[in-house]
């Protein structure tokens, strides 16, 4: 039995990205007509199920088991380009407002859900449609010396058959590299000494929680957690005492307004807080580089009597 290249594995999904109308149902098969441009991470698709053990009357021997729920779970890495890391973003935070991108709100928790057809061009077997997709977590990464990628995961429904597909042609996109963007914290540019950033946004679903109804053992709806996890961090090259680090060092609780636009002003993707924890969080010395690298922490933070979203995404378009 041949089996198909990595090379080969194709995520299809909608280049408008679309929702679902509800739970349940999936978008039609004509609907998702792009594919993802997967970097070098290896994807992944696991089935878990949360299962109940029935024991004899030895307390030794398993006898049979009881599936009590069940979901689908995908990860993959991208290669960045503006539109299609402004749609992924979009997702996570769960509200777009034109070109903006915001947190859901303090009372919505039910995250949106699109579809996906997962499987390899030339396989002897017909690809996986999921549905209700919701995107868990994303991690974009960026280094002065290669491409900015990004890493998602997504909490779903099972996987029937999609039956016949083609899946879209890959389309050629334009790298882009750190260089391309702009940094900033307190209003100073970093740019030019910012060696690396992470951006992670993590909603924290509810699988394990109550995400499903005695009537299935399916997932029927993705909730997030209270409390959603998301922080920028940074290594920026400097020296002890200079204007970062002695600011940090002098006064842990430092909030300053940061920025950080991944890719150009017309066609890239911008990220802000207006406040965000800044803190301090090791100095190496870079190699053979003639100065240190300091890593930074920005936590963005909600303005006292202010329920806006801590931090946004905008969409930068001509």
């Amino acid at each position: 039995m041949s089996s198909p290249r990595r090379s080969q594995a194709r995520i299809a999904y909608s280049s408008t990205f679309a929702l679902q109308s509800a739970f349940g149902t999936a978008l039609g098969n004509g609907a998702l007509d792009a594919v993802f441009n997967l970097s070098d991470e290896e994807p992944k698709l696991e089935f878990v199920t949360k299962d109940d053990r029935i024991i004899d009357c030895t307390g030794q021997y398993s006898i049979d088991e009881v599936i009590l729920s069940r979901y689908c779970r995908l990860s993959f890495g991208i290669e960045v380009e503006a539109a299609v890391l402004n749609g992924l973003v979009g997702w996570a935070f769960g509200t777009v407002s034109g070109d903006d991108s915001l947190m859901l709100s303090p009372s919505e928790f039910t995250l949106p859900v699109t579809s996906f057809i997962y499987g390899f061009v030339g396989g002897a077997q017909n690809p996986l449609k999921l549905k209700d997709m919701a995107l868990a977590s994303i991690r974009i990464t960026g280094r002065v010396n290669e491409r900015v990628k990004a890493s998602v995961a997504f909490v779903g429904h099972g996987a029937p058959v999609a039956g016949s597909f083609t899946f879209p042609d890959c389309s050629t996109i334009t790298p882009v590299y750190l260089k391309d963007g702009a940094f900033t914290i307190n209003s100073v540019s970093h740019l030019a000494d910012c060696r690396e950033f992470e951006f992670g946004y993590d909603n924290k679903p509810l699988i394990d929680e109550d995400p499903f109804t005695l009537a299935s053992i399916d997932v029927t709806r993705i909730e997030r957690a209270d409390q959603r996890e998301y922080l920028l961090k940074c290594t920026i090259f400097g020296e002890p005492n200079d204007t970062l680090e002695a600011a940090s060092r002098t006064n842990p609780k430092t909030k300053y307004a940061a920025s950080l636009r991944i890719g150009s002003a017309t066609a890239g993707v911008t990220f802000t807080s207006a406040s965000a924890i800044f803190r301090q969080r090791g100095t190496t010395f870079d190699g053979e580089a003639r100065r240190n690298a300091i890593q930074y922490e920005l936590e963005p933070v909600r303005l006292s009597g202010n329920a806006n979203t801590p931090v946004k995404a905008t969409h930068n378009v001509p």
